[in-house]
């Protein structure tokens, strides 16, 4: 057990290199790129087809309003970018995953998941759920229909919380550290509030706001918690599961690391790891 603990600090000192890497800005990020390909504003501008250098320059200086999705292809084709660096200048700038980016980072990690020994779930930045492995489904306790249901509509987190409903079957408490720990709809509200504070004015969070304030509790929650203040590792989490699983009731806990793959550093896999001997051995089964 002593390696498996090693294991999971290497994976949070691994998600705060992760977290000061996406913390750059925008256009930090593209002049870092164009510098280590040996490139001039005005060679990018012209493969892009600009006649001058003027907008790259008011991009790179935050001079400007939040690029298009299609000026921003332009200047990654430009820098000849690969898949991660791609994905790292479309998180800094919030740009939301197409249906079709979505389904083919689902078809690179469908296989992989599959055969993971532990519950695993693939979401975006902005908490929408895409996938998850038959243990994770196992976890939730989610039947055929109701997995069916969100593995075609890819719903956020919080309206799986609020709307749906889906893990009412399992008790769910979060937190940052066991002494943080609280109930799930709180805390994760406050965590969103927290990571998606520079997001509010995004159309799909104030579309998410229009589709959650349906549901009574959620405007209550919404109204009184304030977003987080803890100190915490960025990307990290401890989640205590309570149910009746195999026909017994049990406690399973949970480190969960976000590692980001290396295709598009917008999606994110949500790794279970167990926190102690009773989860350790669960699995171990």
């Amino acid at each position: 057990m002593h390696q498996i603990f090693n294991i999971e600090y290497a994976f949070i000192a691994f998600c705060c290199i992760i977290h000061i890497m996406l913390t750059s800005t925008l256009g930090g990020l593209i002049k870092d790129h164009r510098i280590k390909k040996r490139l001039s504003q005005l060679e990018v501008s012209l493969r892009i087809g600009w006649k001058d250098s003027t907008r790259l320059s008011k991009i790179e200086q935050g001079r400007v309003g939040k690029p298009t999705r299609e000026t921003l292809d332009k200047i990654v084709n430009a820098l000849e970018l690969n898949a991660y660096d791609r994905g790292q200048i479309f998180l800094a700038t919030r740009i939301v995953p197409t249906s079709e980016e979505v389904n083919s980072v689902i078809l690179k990690v469908k296989e992989k998941m599959k055969d993971f020994k532990y519950p695993l779930m693939l979401v975006d930045f902005t908490w929408n759920t895409f996938y998850f492995n038959k243990l994770c489904i196992d976890l939730f306790k989610l039947s055929d229909k109701e997995y069916r249901f969100l593995e075609k509509n890819k719903l956020n987190w919080l309206e799986l919380l609020f709307l749906r409903k889906s893990f009412n079957n399992v008790k769910l408490k979060a937190g940052y550290t066991e002494m943080s720990m609280s109930v799930s709809e709180e805390y994760f509200i406050s965590h969103f509030k927290f990571e998606q504070s520079n997001n509010t004015s995004e159309k799909w969070f104030r579309n998410l706001l229009l589709k959650l304030s349906k549901d009574s509790n959620f405007r209550k929650l919404w109204a009184k918690t304030p977003p987080s203040k803890e100190e915490h590792f960025y990307n990290y989490e401890i989640n205590h599961f309570t149910g009746n699983w195999r026909g017994k009731e049990e406690t399973l806990r949970f480190h969960i690391f976000a590692v980001h793959p290396t295709f598009d550093s917008r999606f994110a896999l949500l790794i279970h790891q167990p926190a102690d001997v009773n989860t350790f051995k669960f699995y171990a089964k």
